[in-house]
């Protein structure tokens, strides 16, 4: 078997390179990555209106382009060469998570929400027993449910519109909900780390209602969990791509 790029992938890198280097030079990156929203809007906005990176992975019917992880992957070494500071590794991070999620009215609703260049960040990890550890608990409470814990090292958690959270009940069983970060309860701080062109923030919850049901629940908790497994391996799929760069 053959493993070499099709001509429409090896366009894809040339004009990613292009790009990149002509918009994401030493000063854009340094101004980007100081800056208050630790990212250059209009540079994103126009990544998401020119060169439609963030739609990548979304399928056709949520306005993407419905390609698969070579295409991502292509495009995501060509941002971690170049610096990018900008919301995209987190926009593919939510959107993996969505993909793995059953379809919905609402899954559906928020990676057209990402096509369209929304920043949503996947807060799934507290960093206890590795990066699948869950911290946030669920329970439920009459007719809503409440979400207390925390995670750590959010892609772009400061910047997010909509917040992606990972939780678990009291038998273990796991569950993606869709949080605002303005709600009451919810504080995302910053995290200065050692490479400012990947901002992350930590996610603090404490008795926050979340009234409608879950994207993903996983009612079989003496089962592996194969949500969470399943969206490790994706991300640590993707981390391979670009963190030696």
């Amino acid at each position: 078997m053959k493993f070499a790029f099709t001509d429409e992938q090896r366009m894809l890198k040339d004009t990613s390179q292009s790009f990149l280097a002509a918009e994401s030079n030493s000063s854009a990156v340094r101004t980007a990555s100081t800056s208050e929203k630790t990212y250059d809007p209009q540079l994103w906005r126009k990544i998401c209106e020119d060169m439609y990176w963030q739609g990548i992975l979304a399928p056709e019917a949520c306005e993407g382009l419905g390609l698969g992880w070579v295409e991502m992957a292509i495009v995501l070494e060509a941002a971690g060469e170049a610096l990018l500071t900008a919301p995209l590794f987190s926009s593919t991070q939510s959107t993996a998570a969505l993909l793995l999620c059953p379809q919905s009215a609402m899954r559906d609703a928020l990676l057209s929400s990402i096509v369209t260049g929304d920043v949503i960040s996947l807060a799934m990890s507290d960093q206890r027993e590795g990066w699948s550890s869950c911290g946030v608990v669920a329970t439920d409470k009459s007719n809503t449910t409440l979400l207390s814990g925390s995670a750590r090292f959010v892609p772009f958690g400061a910047a997010a519109s909509k917040l992606l959270v990972v939780a678990v009940d009291a038998l273990g069983a796991h569950s993606l909900w869709v949080v605002d970060p303005s709600q009451e309860g919810v504080v995302v701080t910053h995290t200065p780390t050692m490479d400012q062109t990947r901002a992350m923030a930590s996610v603090s919850l404490e008795n926050v209602a979340v009234s409608v049901d879950p994207i993903f629940w996983d009612p079989c908790p003496g089962k592996t969990i194969i949500f969470i497994l399943n969206l490790y391996k994706t991300l640590k799929f993707v981390y391979l791509f670009i963190a030696y760069l």
